[in-house]
């Protein structure tokens, strides 16, 4: 159990403003607004009061948050409107210019921005772009 703040800065360092950015980015700060008492609400255990894309818009927050030179996202956008969807891969390809994105995706969409792009298929690990 803990605040939305809290969920997005896990080591407790960044000012509410970073924090506020984050959320922007992702596409979190829209539904952060709504709960009562914003960013300091509490989410439940396991984030029991967000829908599943609501988690994800948090767990890019947390990426943009915590700078790390490699981002893995699985299957990032399932479940996502398609909205959604075009916001996140938008953020991909303009906020982690300068990190390494490994991206786990069933949507071909995705890969058209990508610098290198490896298909699994039956065990083997194919390089198509």
């Amino acid at each position: 159990y803990d605040t939305i703040y809290n969920n997005i800065n896990l080591d407790h360092r960044s000012e509410k403003d970073r924090t506020e950015k984050a959320c922007r980015q992702s596409g979190a700060y829209d539904f952060v607004q709504k709960f009562p008492e914003k960013e300091n609400s509490m989410i439940g255990r396991n984030g029991a009061k967000l829908s599943g894309g609501e988690k994800k818009k948090l767990a890019v927050a947390r990426a943009i948050i915590k700078d790390a030179p490699i981002v893995i996202l699985d299957e990032a956008t399932a479940g996502y409107d398609v909205e959604s969807d075009s916001y996140l891969y938008d953020i991909l390809l303009h906020e982690f210019t300068d990190k390494t994105v490994i991206m786990i995706t069933h949507n071909y969409k995705h890969l058209e921005g990508m610098d290198r792009v490896y298909r699994l298929s039956e065990g083997r690990l194919e390089k198509l772009k």
